[in-house]
């Protein structure tokens, strides 16, 4: 992309009101205002906030990606930038990305240069692998100019996947964008060079989201020992130097790691609102849960929990009965939330229901509850709502087996203040116990019975909003428009909130 230009400015038309060339702005799509960026000053702060306010440095063309950092030497291009996303090997990647270099030369002086060079050696030429570590090394120092002009960015993540050494001139030239102005900070790194890299990231004073994606190769054989170090020696540490400002910590580890010592030695954040996990979360990769029950019990304010298990090496070992019961136990013993407002669960099926039965006193005001994992059947269903005392709740969230207008049902007549549904199913059915393959038709026309299910049922239930969605194979979760009419046919407060 070239650089920035200023926008032309002259007299006549241009003189209209600047709310009138807003309006006009408005009426333009992003081809028409970038062809107008000349035109007025509106069209051109409009069209450069569109180009750089959220900004990704991960192009996988490294001659591209290196025109996009070179551009960020103009002040007015950097200074709009309030969303950056690195990726690390593409930006390696583009400063590498060096062709092989020759002495220029006019090709009219070229034959004296070799007769030159034959009478004296007292001049050399540049050796080509001289001319690319220089070249090299002034790649760098562009990236760092272009660091020390991203002054606004308000939110950035960072993404290693790839360099497996540690790019020390690399991340010294991305430094400056690590300052007190990042409010958020996404972090997708290798575990074991945390450390190196935690090390230029010291100047987070005002952070108040941290997201921390923590990957463990198992290919690379380090031993327990050194896991548990890293996390206790380099991850807490840096988490719990952003103490007095985290606002949100979201915590993802992939692959197998003992995550007590993360929970033992994790300190006390008193503007904490909102806390995600998404770990291996079971007795095996979390022996000892006192530490988590700590975690929970420092922060009786948060507003927003999600755990979810992450599958992994031992995730298909299941607890004896009673040790899964005890386990429950001890991470929820004497924690209280005062304002929980959203609680979202994704565990197996050895420790849903224990969960769900745990968590029911401490969740009084809960307003939205999702449940990603496991797939439920009615029965389980059944046992949710029956956990589910909440008088406030408003927003639900299922994964369930089969969609069934007995399912419809017992939702309505257990929840009838329920104003947000969002069911992710398997397939549809005509009926409870109906036997065959995904049957939308079938659905359909049993919940057209009238006889069998009566509107008096749907009549009082205040929904607004439903989602219903299907898994396809190879497209992922797709809408599904016709169940969708013959609910909101049979629901008349869905009606009318279209």
């Amino acid at each position: 992309m070239s650089p920035p230009m200023d926008p032309v400015t002259t007299q006549g038309p241009k003189q209209l009101p600047t709310e009138l060339w807003i309006a006009i702005r408005d009426l333009l799509d992003p081809d028409e205002l970038r062809r107008s960026m000349s035109v007025h000053r509106v069209f051109y702060d409009h069209a450069m906030d569109l180009r750089y306010r959220e900004l990704e440095l991960s192009d996988q063309r490294p001659s591209h990606l290196f025109k996009v950092i070179k551009n960020l030497e103009f002040p007015d291009a950097a200074n709009r930038v309030r969303t950056l996303t690195i990726s690390l090997l593409a930006v390696q990647t583009a400063i590498h990305n060096v062709p092989n270099l020759q002495e220029k030369s006019h090709s009219l002086l070229r034959e004296f240069i070799k007769l030159l060079r034959r009478i004296t050696s007292r001049r050399r030429l540049q050796t080509n692998s001289q001319a690319r570590d220089r070249e090299i090394k002034e790649r760098y120092r562009t990236v760092k100019k272009a660091g020390y002009g991203l002054t606004g960015v308000e939110n950035m993540s960072l993404h290693w996947h790839g360099p497996d050494q540690f790019d020390e001139p690399l991340f010294l030239a991305i430094q400056p964008v690590f300052s007190s102005r990042l409010r958020a900070v996404f972090l997708d790194i290798p575990l074991m060079t945390f450390s190196k890299a935690c090390a230029h990231l010291t100047d987070l004073t005002n952070l108040a989201e941290l997201e921390l994606d923590l990957n463990i190769d198992p290919t690379r054989g380090v031993s327990k020992e050194d896991l548990k170090k890293a996390i206790t020696d380099d991850v807490v540490p840096f988490i719990n130097r952003l103490g007095p400002s985290l606002q949100v910590l979201s915590m993802a580890i992939r692959n197998h790691l003992e995550s007590a010592p993360f929970f033992d030695v994790l300190g006390i954040f008193p503007k904490l609102n909102r806390l995600m996990l998404n770990i291996p979360f079971d007795h095996h990769h979390l022996e000892n849960p006192s530490g988590f029950n700590h975690l929970l019990v420092n922060h009786p304010n948060l507003k927003e929990l999600y755990i979810t298990h992450r599958s992994c090496c031992m995730s298909h070992q299941t607890p004896l009965e009673g040790d899964g019961e005890k386990w429950v136990q001890q991470c929820f013993q004497d924690v209280a939330f005062t304002d929980l407002k959203t609680l979202s669960l994704g565990l197996t099926h050895a420790f849903h229901l224990r969960f769900m039965k745990a968590m029911t006193p401490l969740a009084r005001s809960l307003s939205s509850l999702i449940l990603t994992e496991p797939i439920l059947h009615y029965a389980d269903v059944e046992n949710v709502l029956t956990f589910l005392t909440t008088p406030q709740l408003s927003s639900l969230t299922l994964y369930v087996d089969t969609l069934t207008p007995q399912l419809l049902v017992l939702l309505a007549e257990q929840r009838p203040d329920l104003e947000y549904l969002d069911l992710k199913i398997k397939q549809s059915r005509k009926a409870e116990g109906a036997q065959g393959p995904h049957d939308e038709s079938g659905f359909i026309r049993g919940l057209e019975n009238d006889y069998l299910f009566p509107p008096r049922i749907f009549n009082a239930w205040k929904l607004r909003r439903m989602s219903i969605r299907m898994w396809v194979y190879t497209l992922g979760y797709r809408e599904q428009p016709e169940l969708m009419k013959a609910i909101i046919a049979k629901v008349p407060s869905l009606r009318s909130s279209i």
